[in-house]
């Protein structure tokens, strides 16, 4: 491992330790949730819920829990996972959920680029994917792992109460998840809804996403 690696796994290490998580969560507390990347300001009150779907190591789960809200961190990635498990062990109320977020209840393979080029094993878990299509190169290996997924729509319903905010980053399985929301109409219990989609990486995805955007545009 050369230097420039050993120092980037030791800040991990450090960052990812369940007493510093905690210790800059009381630091850093606000009820002001503030995500600069897409320039939104938010205001947060201790009784609300967050759910960050597609929380690989947690960081936006992080900002989350500096409000005091309740925060559901839904990871399927097992490194990731295990990652969320130990950062926020200290934090009662982030819950972390080895699941994937789909349209229903199933069973899907999990994709994962294995390392390369310079990515180590958990730089490359912000590709990993239900989609099929999605990392389909021959730059890399890829590793499967079978993964419990959670139907989003039962999920927000059996919750009681509204969801005050939820990011989706799911690696192209915002299509399904989006549309079965509207489908059933959860997504009124939802106030925002912050999506990243994934047609640029996906092109295949390009003509659903469309849609999907068109449909949100004629809800309103």
């Amino acid at each position: 491992m050369n230097a420039s690696a050993l120092r980037k796994n030791t800040i991990r290490r450090i960052r990812h330790f369940g007493v510093t998580e905690r210790l800059l969560c009381q630091l850093r507390k606000s009820p002001t949730l503030i995500l600069e990347a897409i320039g939104l300001t938010i205001s947060i009150d201790p009784a609300d819920v967050l759910v960050d779907c597609g929380a690989n190591v947690g960081d936006i789960s992080s900002k989350f829990a500096r409000t005091g809200a309740t925060v559901y961190a839904f990871e399927p990635n097992s490194l990731c996972f295990g990652v969320i498990t130990k950062r926020f062990a200290l934090m009662p109320k982030v819950h972390c959920l080895h699941n994937g977020v789909m349209d229903r209840n199933c069973v899907l393979n999990l994709s994962t680029p294995e390392p390369h080029a310079g990515f180590d094993s958990l730089d490359t878990t912000v590709a990993a994917s239900f989609n099929v299509e999605a990392l389909q190169s021959p730059d890399y290996a890829v590793k499967m792992e079978q993964i419990k997924c959670i139907d989003i729509d039962a999920f927000v319903r059996q919750l009681g109460k509204r969801v005050r905010l939820m990011k989706v980053d799911i690696e192209g399985a915002e299509i399904e998840v989006l549309n079965r929301l509207m489908d059933t109409g959860a997504i009124e219990l939802i106030d925002h809804v912050i999506v990243e989609t994934h047609e640029e990486q996906m092109p295949h995805l390009g003509a659903a996403t469309e849609a999907l955007r068109a449909r949100l545009r004629t809800l309103g």
